[in-house]
């Protein structure tokens, strides 16, 4: 009878355990509501830094950088995330 009484207990246990971690898990996921996004153009005369200030915001070369003007000629796609929020 003890043996039926442990497992039972432990049972408990284990089920109160994955809820536990399926609440943390719904804690980690971010909802919609929020969420934020916001995109945002960079415009300016030709060599004045638009790829370089890119290029910071970002944290990585996605746009090449030279003393030469229209080094960049094409538009460039960068994602920069911080929290919950994306630019």
């Amino acid at each position: 009878m003890r043996v039926v009484e442990e497992l039972k207990s432990l049972q408990e246990l284990s089920a109160m355990e994955k809820s536990d971690v399926e609440e943390e898990e719904e804690d980690m996921i971010v909802k919609e509501e929020d969420q934020k996004s916001l995109s945002v153009g960079i415009i300016g005369a030709p060599n004045a830094g638009k790829s370089a200030l890119t290029n910071f915001m970002v944290g990585s070369k996605v746009a090449a950088v030279s003393p030469k003007t229209n080094t960049t000629t094409h538009e460039v796609l960068g994602v920069m995330t911080k929290g919950n929020t994306q630019m």
